[in-house]
């Protein structure tokens, strides 16, 4: 069975595609953000179990939250 567009030429689905860079960008920016949230939710499955995955998943997404607070601030100079 051959492919065929409504003007009857044939689909070739073997030609390279090739994306605006902003939309590779959005898309690669997607993948990567799915890719994080299911990575979490692993982690999450894996230590709280699935009878506790609710409040396992609050604990450890405010967890994340003040880890990214405290490295978004600038280090504190030691005192000499």
């Amino acid at each position: 069975m051959e492919l065929r567009r409504r003007s009857g030429e044939p689909v070739d689905l073997r030609q390279r595609v090739s994306y605006h860079r902003f939309m590779a960008l959005l898309r690669g920016l997607f993948w990567l953000v799915l890719f994080v949230f299911f990575t979490f939710c692993f982690v999450v499955l894996f230590e709280y179990g699935t009878h506790d995955f609710v409040s396992g998943f609050q604990t450890e997404f405010e967890r994340v939250k003040t880890f990214a607070k405290e490295a978004g601030k600038p280090a504190a100079k030691p005192k000499k």
